[in-house]
């Protein structure tokens, strides 16, 4: 199975996201937007349970965000998804910066992360059992 691109609709901007449950699939985006090996950094950080990893058009390629979460057998779906709340209020901290966005209202805010939140969820469902 491939990483699993979320929907971007609530605003529309030059970036996409994508969950990666596995290294596999980390390394094959990575080559697949022809990301240059010096600019990888590891699929999850070391002690980390999820890294959100952002490249801004590299190789003319859209910007990309790619959230990689480790799986570990032992977590319930509840810490599941705290871990990708975490990593999307990344994404939307990244997202927020590239729209120059200092100070945006509380319900863009709200809403934005609700999106990337939802996304990043349904994502994971697609690639696992809980659907």
């Amino acid at each position: 199975m491939k990483a699993v691109w979320t929907d971007p609709a609530l605003v529309i901007s030059p970036y996409r996201v994508a969950l990666c449950l596995t290294e596999k699939q980390y390394v094959e985006e990575l080559r697949a937007l022809e990301i240059p090996k010096k600019l990888r950094s590891p699929f999850v950080l070391e002690g980390c349970g999820a890294t959100t990893h952002t490249f801004d058009n590299l190789s003319g390629n859209p910007s990309v965000i790619l959230v990689c979460l480790k799986g570990d057998p032992r977590q319930t779906l509840n810490q599941v998804h705290a871990l990708i709340v975490h990593e999307a209020t990344h994404v939307w901290q990244w997202v927020k910066k590239m729209l120059g966005e200092d100070e945006p209202s509380k319900e863009f805010e709200a809403y934005s992360l609700q999106s990337i939140t939802r996304g990043l969820f349904d994502a994971y469902d697609e690639m696992t059992e809980n659907k």
